[in-house]
């Protein structure tokens, strides 16, 4: 059991630097759990909860879509194999059972991405690069991931401290939350991580004022503080500040771009998706398909409207695409069946507060189902969400 939960620790903090490490660790814990009568049936009884059964019912719509997708079979098979990272939802439900174990998960995290911070702050004030592609600052495997991921730290810094537990940790948490915090603000070059801090913040802010009993004005006043408090520090940094002004400059003139850009490709994307998903609503055009069949929808067309695309670059738009919106409906199930499941204090809300922060970004990713970050989500989110056993110590 010690070994599973530290392996799955080791995967969620590697997904930052070593894709491969993250990858040695899931199969350890599979093998453990194939040849571990205990662990066998901690998962078969987790199997049980709604969060779990949505999870492998969302799977199984993945691959009943890959018999009827406009894709060739072999990729949609490829397209399945990279979702396994959702079927780490109820293994990390089955093992994080107990809040010391859940302790066990953020703590390794915020340690981890605590040591990344500081050889970011180094790096970037040296104007050092690790990544020919990317900024000076970024030690993660890409910007994008460092952000969202040091985001949410900051965040599981900040819950850990309000723990009666905490004790003489309680400063150094605080201090590691601002540190994090400052970084993802600074140095990241993230839209996303700026997105994740900003409602991370303010869920931690309506929590704290909640418990704090102080009514509906003082919780919405709380949180409000917040979200200025995060936005103006954004609005104050010049790396934040132009990178938002960037994005909302592509957005909004992006039918006058001559040039692919990010953002101003995005519009563009869901104009066209839209489309798609009108053809076959019930059903989608198969796992795996979207990058076949959108290109049906730019025959003809010139400059950036005839970009093609693997991705709508939102996640909702994704799934109805490919599963249509019997997939989404089991998709939406599975977020709603998240918000039931039991867990304490902080935990719920660590779980609750990526997750919801995870929606917001995928309204302009996808990623519930890239790599790091979707795989950082399922493990998370089951450990942290994961319904305790009665008696379980507190750690």
């Amino acid at each position: 059991m010690a070994i599973a939960r530290w392996l799955l620790v080791v995967a969620v903090v590697a997904l930052m630097v070593s894709p491969p490490l993250t990858n040695t660790c899931e199969f350890l814990v599979v093998l453990l759990v194939l040849f571990s009568r205990d662990l066998r049936q901690r998962l078969w009884a987790t199997l049980r909860q709604p969060m779990a059964l949505a999870a492998l019912a969302f799977f199984l719509v993945l691959a009943i879509a890959i018999t009827y997708s406009a894709a060739p079979a072999h990729e949609g098979l490829v397209a399945l194999g990279s979702w396994r990272k959702l079927l780490f939802l109820p293994i990390a439900m089955s093992l994080f059972d107990e809040p010391a174990a859940k302790r066990q998960m953020a703590a390794g995290l915020v340690a981890a991405a605590s040591l990344l911070a500081v050889v970011s702050f180094v790096s970037f004030g040296l104007d050092i690069r690790f990544f020919p592609n990317d900024f000076a600052g970024i030690v993660a495997r890409n910007h994008g991931t460092q952000g969202m991921l040091f985001a949410a730290a900051a965040f599981a810094a900040a819950c850990l401290a309000t723990e009666p537990r905490a004790g003489r940790w309680r400063a150094a948490l605080l201090a590691a939350a601002a540190f994090l915090a400052l970084n993802v603000v600074v140095v990241g070059q993230a839209r996303s991580g700026y997105l994740v801090l900003l409602a991370c913040m303010a869920l931690f802010a309506w929590n704290s004022a909640w418990f704090g009993r102080t009514g509906t004005a003082g919780k919405l006043a709380a949180t409000a503080a917040a979200v200025l408090l995060t936005a103006g520090a954004l609005v104050a940094s010049p790396q934040s500040r132009d990178r938002v002004q960037e994005a909302l400059n592509e957005a909004l003139n992006y039918d006058t771009h001559t040039t692919v850009t990010s953002m101003g490709m995005r519009p563009i994307f869901w104009i066209n998706t839209v489309s798609l998903i009108e053809q076959r609503p019930v059903f989608g055009w198969g796992t795996a398909s979207f990058e076949h069949v959108y290109l049906t929808t730019i025959v003809g067309r010139t400059g950036v409207a005839a970009t093609p695309a693997a991705d709508p670059h939102n996640q909702f738009m994704k799934i109805a695409a490919e599963q249509g919106v019997v997939g989404l409906a089991v998709f939406l199930a599975l977020l709603a069946a998240s918000l039931r499941q039991p867990a304490s204090a902080p935990w719920r809300l660590l779980g609750l507060g990526v997750l919801a922060s995870w929606c917001l970004t995928s309204m302009a990713s996808s990623h519930f189902s890239t790599f790091a970050e979707g795989t950082f989500l399922y493990m998370w989110v089951g450990a942290m969400l994961a319904r305790e056993r009665e008696g379980a110590p507190a750690g």
